[in-house]
C-alpha cells in the first residue's frame, strides 16, 4: 500500500475518518461502528467553565470507540481511544463554530502503518507490529522497536552478533558486514539505527521522525522480502543448483 502520512499525523472529525487499514486482512478499511463512540468532557474541564477567563479551547475531552473491518470473512474488531482538539470551523448554516477533532492515543490491534510482505521473518514482523501499536502511545518506544527489527534482520541474514573472540558486535558493525551483501539497503537500516539510538538517549522523539522511519522502511522491506525478492532468490538457487544448465 502507498504510504500516506495524513492518515497517521492528523486529528480527524466524525465526518472524515481516515482510511485506517485492517490489521488482520490488510485489505479492508476500518469503519467506526455506529453508536460505539463515547465522548466525555473531563471533570476538571467541566469545573473550569466557572472561571471568569474561560475559553472554549480549555475544553478537555476523552473518547473511546469500536472499529470493524467490513470485509466478509474478516470482520476484525478494533478498539480505539484518545482525546480531542477543538478547532474553529465555518459552517454555512450556523457560521463559525467549534468542532472536536479526535486524536487517537491507542488502537488494538493497531492498523499497519506500512505494508509488511508475507516473507518478512516472524521476529522482524513482531517488532514492527509492536511499533505500530506504540506509535500512538510513545514515539520513542516505537522507534526503539524499529531499531530492534533491524537487529532481527541481521539475525535472519546470519550476520554474526559476536566477533571471533566472543566480544559483542554493535549494530553498526553488523550493518557494515551486512552491506557487503545488500549495499543498497544499508543507508535505510543505518538511518533506523541512528533514530533508535536517539530515542534511547532523549526524553522524547517527534512523531515526524517515526513516520519518516516508516516511510523509508517500507520500500526496503519490499526489496528484501517482497514477491520480487522471493522470485529472484528462487531463480538464483535454481541456477546454482543446476550450475547454470537447465531447460525449464
Amino acid at each position: 500500500m502507498q504510504f500516506d502520512r495524513t492518515i497517521w499525523e492528523r486529528p480527524f472529525s466524525r465526518a472524515k475518518i481516515p482510511p485506517f487499514p485492517c490489521p488482520s486482512c490488510k485489505h479492508g478499511v476500518l469503519k467506526m461502528i455506529p453508536n460505539s463512540l463515547r465522548l466525555e468532557e473531563t471533570g476538571r474541564s467541566k469545573d473550569a467553565h466557572q472561571h471568569e477567563d474561560w475559553e472554549p479551547d480549555w475544553i478537555m475531552e476523552r473518547w473511546i470507540a469500536l472499529f470493524e473491518c467490513p470485509v466478509d470473512g474478516c470482520r476484525e474488531m478494533v478498539t480505539a481511544h484518545g482525546d480531542t482538539r477543538l478547532e474553529q470551523v465555518f459552517d454555512e448554516d450556523f457560521g463559525t463554530r467549534f468542532e472536536s477533532l479526535f486524536r487517537p492515543r491507542g488502537f488494538h490491534p493497531a492498523p499497519p502503518i506500512i505494508r509488511l510482505p508475507e516473507n518478512v521473518p516472524d521476529q522482524v514482523r513482531q517488532a514492527i507490529e509492536s511499533a505500530f501499536e506504540l506509535y500512538w502511545v510513545d514515539s520513542g518506544s516505537a522507534i526503539t522497536k524499529l531499531r530492534a527489527s533491524v537487529e532481527r534482520i541481521m539475525d535472519d541474514s546470519k550476520i554474526p552478533s559476536t566477533n571471533k573472540n566472543g566480544g559483542y558486535l554493535t549494530l553498526e558493525q553488523r550493518l557494515d558486514a551486512y552491506a557487503n551483501a545488500f549495499p543498497d539497503e544499508k543507508d535505510t537500516l543505518k538511518a533506523l539505527r541512528f533514530a533508535g539510538n536517539a530515542a534511547t538517549h532523549q526524553h522524547s522523539i517527534a512523531n515526524v521522525v517515526v513516520l519518516d522511519a516508516f516511510q523509508i522502511y517500507g520500500p526496503t522491506l519490499e526489496r528484501l522480502y517482497g514477491n520480487d525478492a522471493a522470485m529472484i532468490k528462487a531463480i538464483q538457487q535454481k541456477m546454482i543448483t543446476n550450475k547454470g544448465s537447465y531447460t525449464s
